[in-house]
């Protein structure tokens, strides 16, 4: 029975207190296949009834529509009339980057049919909604969505309403002529075609099969469906998908239920979630290879057994043995450092063949770059068992931090990255210690470092103003300087009270969402001091502090004097603001006098400070970040590195790292003159640990690519050969059984380093047979001809050294293999070709449809990079950008696109080419900040060039005089 609205005086003990909204004209219509069964139908009905506390306050031109006093029952089946149009006066205004939070969903049913053999995809839901305060517009997201039916159900009515899409960015309204409150649940049906760039809902091909995937982080479920797509926004998800009856079908949660349909389909229900937010929903479809682990049984911190499963294309199955069997251990370790069992149902670890990322932590369903987690014995190098470990690490830390906690917006994504970033380095470290986890994230921290010392580099808590920002909280200053900066504080709390801490915000947060200051209050309460103060000065704002130490001797014993400065590159003069800038430090360092070596620590809060050395004697070394655990730079102040450089050989790993960090930031912001660098770069390459003899890698091939002469490229190239020659006659092309991890890896560097920076002829010629021999002739590959962590580096050897049928015959390779590590070879030999026309024909194979999405960008980022290709390769992406841009990933335009900014070391050239881009990527996300940094790294280079170029010539001169 149909029942027509009246506009009644706003009295709400009439017609049983409910506040209802009437429809204005709409797109009413019947339920998409697969909707809600009847059970939830009917819970969803009865959520809808609701009682506000108080009348609400009407402005005289809007409208309270209420039910009838004479409905009886509390889910009358009924459809209310419309009424006329709302007075445009009343009209609310877009909102400004988030949704309101007065309207917010408490549940949602959500079921898709999903055949990745069609254009596109069907989709319908139930939203239950608690609206604290009567509205007329209701804001959600969509994005590209067709929608084809939408309606508000309050007890037992059907509401039509009127759903716009009405910004590029996904904002949605869903309008209602007049004023409602309290529960109700949104109805909505819609269609799209597959996002075509990796993000939303998207298929892939491997091995000829089609699958659908999901990739929803930060802002991209609203491609998929209608949501509240914002982390804060947290409820229990119910799924069911509809999906070819061949077809394995996952999601977050178990499979409750199968069930044929016509058409050769199944209909999958699974379990429902625990509250999450939309960006953590996740489904796959297609013909998996599906392999069970061995149930996890329970104990003292998880009640039930787990099920654990890899999920692979179709074939690859068998390579998920390594990633399962490190989950084993890396599973009972986390609950432990948590003392919390794990969150979820069910854990899946799934590979996908063409991902934008290195790996997605959605809940008990977590995605990978097929390389990030399938390794074959003898096609795989070795340092994929450390990656795949290290990236299954990082996600599963997102299960507690990030997942069962998340932030409440994108400022706070730091929470998310940095700490799992921070805690996965742990866990490997614990677990394999031979692969050397710490030292690796030490490495990237030093990487990181160079990027916050731009003039350009945003606070790792940099508040998010528009949507397009969200994509620059994830970058390294987020990941490794956030990590880093979790270390340094890790030591100065105590590590005990810093897990309790984090605990404690676990606790107090779960299911729910948390934010900065409730993490330093959790953090601060269990150390009883006060820790949120000196983080936030490393947080919320840019910049590398450097640490300049002076070991004072006279007066009243030996003293280390402190002070700090923003650290700036060579070429840059500081503004006021960063002049100003101060950190709460915490500093330690390391000091010996004769056979005793002791430690001392202070905060340095202002911009000088210092402590007393223990002990009358003056110490024969100070080593001014102890532990190399300082988010710092260093320098000292007067003749403190010259006894630290001959104590080098004595101090731990981490601190010869150090040592090399302190040299680089040293070489970039000018600090000593470039002479010295070299000199001391000397004997870091001497250094039995390859860690610290390759850590001058970067500053040897800027000498020789930008700041050496031209006619001392030669000269830059032999001293190259001198240092590292003996390291591989020790080395060799081929290791013995057993060999460490760390051996492995510093012959693979050692050689590649000598092949393309030292150009050695003799190196360069047996890596050019060794590639040779592994391409091999027909489908396969020679894989014994070359250990496979060095096939890459030969078959690059071979192709640029060799001919056209070369080139051709590696392009062909592609369409037929489909393991992600040996396209990757293929592809970087592709990006080593140096001539003319070799150039031509690899950048155009960038368009080629043998190539996957994800992989197009690598070839341009690599003939950007090269001085000979560097011209051709912007010409290129010029020209066909048009073409080019819709094939790839939006992350990988900017990327491209800040490559060719960066690319000339010559800021001049780097600002036109901005100005030309500019307008192609405005709409691309992140992509004005990247542009900005690479403009800064343009400048720098050629500040550095200028700065280091005499000093080098004299160096490289005297060199040569003495070989």
């Amino acid at each position: 029975m149909n029942h027509r609205c009246a506009l009644r005086a706003p009295s709400l003990a009439a017609a049983l207190g409910l506040l209802v909204a009437c429809a204005g004209p709409g797109t009413e219509g019947p339920s998409a296949p697969g909707s809600a069964g009847p059970a939830k139908a009917a819970l969803l009905t009865t959520a809808a009834l609701a009682r506000p506390a108080a009348p609400p306050v009407i402005k005289p031109t809007q409208r309270l529509c209420m039910l009838p006093a004479d409905v009886d029952g509390p889910t009358p089946n009924f459809t209310l009339d419309p009424l006329p149009a709302p007075n445009p006066s009343d009209a609310e205004p877009l909102p400004v980057l988030r949704l309101p939070t007065d309207a917010r969903p408490t549940y949602t049913a959500l079921s898709l049919e999903l055949d990745p053999r069609k254009p596109g995809f069907f989709g319908s839901e139930v939203i239950a909604l608690q609206l604290d305060r009567p509205r007329s517009v209701l804001w959600l997201n969509g994005q590209g969505l067709h929608v084809t039916s939408a309606r508000l159900d309050l007890a037992g009515a059907r509401l039509a309403a009127v759903y716009q899409q009405v910004n590029d960015e996904g904002l949605a309204r869903v309008t209602l002529p007049c004023l409602v409150s309290g529960k109700a649940a949104l109805h909505l049906a819609w269609d799209a075609p597959w996002d075509t760039h990796l993000t939303g809902l998207h298929v892939v091909l491997a091995g000829g099969e089609p699958y659908v995937f999901t990739q929803f982080e930060a802002i991209d479920a609203r491609r998929a469906f209608p949501s509240f797509d914002e982390p804060a926004f947290k409820a229990p998800w119910d799924l069911e998908l509809v999906v070819p009856a061949g077809d394995t079908a996952i999601s977050n949660a178990p499979m409750v239920s199968e069930q044929p349909v016509e058409g050769g389909r199944k209909r999958v229900r699974f379990a429902t979630t625990r509250p999450l937010p939309s960006y953590l929903l996740a489904f796959a479809v297609g013909p998996f290879d599906v392999v069970p682990a061995p149930l996890l049984q329970p104990g003292a911190l998880r009640k039930e057994p787990l099920l654990v499963r890899g999920v692979a294309p179709k074939g690859r199955g068998q390579d998920l043995a390594h990633a399962l069997s490190a989950n084993a251990l890396l599973l009972p370790w986390l609950e432990q450092w948590f003392g919390a069992g794990f969150p979820y149902q069910k854990l899946d670890h799934i590979a996908v063949p063409d991902f934008i990322y290195g790996a997605m932590e959605n809940a008990g369903a977590i995605t990978y770059r097929d390389s990030a987690l399938l390794y074959r014995e003898g096609v795989s190098s070795p340092e994929a068992k450390a990656g795949i470990a290290g990236t299954m690490a990082h996600e599963m830390a997102h299960q507690w931090f990030g997942d069962q906690v998340t932030p409440r917006f994108w400022t706070d994504a730091w929470l998310n990255e940095s700490f799992a970033t921070w805690l996965s380095a742990k866990a490997e470290q614990a677990l394999w210690p031979a692969d050397r986890a710490e030292v690796a994230q030490q490495l990237s921290v030093q990487a990181a470092m160079q990027e916050d010392a731009l003039p350009s580099a945003r606070a790792i808590r940099k508040p998010v103003l528009s949507l397009s920002e969200v994509w620059n909280q994830f970058d390294a200053l987020t990941y490794e300087k956030g990590a880093a900066v979790l270390e340094m504080f890790e030591r100065w709390v105590g590590p005990d009270k810093f897990q309790a801490g984090i605990r404690g915000y676990l606790a107090a947060h779960q299911d729910d969402s948390g934010d900065t200051g409730d993490l330093l209050r959790a953090l601060s309460e269990a150390a009883a001091r006060d820790v949120g103060t000196p983080l936030r000065t490393f947080l919320d704002q840019p910049g590398l502090p450097l640490v300049r130490a002076e070991v004072v001797c006279k007066g009243k014993g030996p003293r280390v004097l402190l002070t700090q400065e923003r650290l700036l590159p060579v070429g840059v003069t500081p503004t006021a603001g960063q002049k100003a800038q101060l950190w709460q430090v915490p500093v330690c360092v390391r000091a010996a006098a004769g056979r005793e070596v002791f430690e001392t620590c202070t905060l340095l809060a202002q911009k000088q400070g210092g402590f007393v050395l223990p002990g009358a004697r003056c110490p024969d070394w100070v080593m001014p970040n102890a532990g190399g655990a300082g988010y710092y730079q260093w320098a000292f102040k007067g003749a403190g590195l010259k006894p630290l450089l001959a104590a080098l050989p004595r101090l731990p790993l981490r601190e010869r790292l150090s040592v090399s960090a302190s040299l680089q930031a040293a070489w970039s912001a000018g600090l000593l003159p470039a002479g010295e660098v070299l000199a001391a770069a000397e004997l870091l390459a001497r250094d039995e640990d390859g860690a610290v003899s390759l850590s001058p890698s970067g500053i040897l091939a800027s000498v020789r690519e930008e700041v050496a002469p031209v006619a001392q490229r030669p000269a830059a190239e032999a001293w190259v050969r001198d240092l590292y020659r003996p390291a591989a006659k020790r080395l060799g092309w081929t290791g013995a059984a057993g060999e460490e991890p760390r051996v492995r890896r510093q012959r693979t560097q050692v050689l590649a380093l000598l092949a393309n920076v030292g150009r050695d002829p003799e190196i360069r010629a047996q890596a050019a047979e060794r590639g040779r021999a592994w391409l091999g002739v027909g489908p396969g590959f020679n894989e014994a001809a070359v250990a496979p962590e060095l096939a890459g580096l030969a078959l690059g050897v071979a192709v640029e050294d060799g001919d056209d049928a070369q080139l051709e015959a590696v392009a062909a390779r592609l369409g037929t293999v489909e393991e992600s590590g040996v396209r990757g070879r293929l592809l970087g030999a592709l990006g080593a070709v140096r001539d003319a026309g070799r150039v031509q024909k690899a950048l155009a194979l960038s368009l080629d449809p043998r190539l996957r999405s994800n992989e197009r960008a690598r070839l341009v980022h690599a003939l950007l990079a090269h001085p000979e290709s560097r011209e051709a390769a912007w010409e290129f992406l010029r020209a066909r950008w048009a073409e080019l841009v819709p094939l790839v990933p939006e992350r990988s335009a900017v990327g491209m696109a800040s490559g060719a900014v960066a690319a000339f070391c010559d800021p001049v050239r780097g600002q036109q080419i901005l100005d030309e881009l500019a307008p192609r990527t405005s709409k691309l996300p992140a992509a004005a900040l990247e542009l900005q940094q690479a403009l800064d790294g343009a400048r720098l280079c050629a500040a550095l060039t200028a700065a280091h170029r005499k000093s080098v010539g004299e160096f490289l001169a005297k060199r040569a005089r003495t070989r």
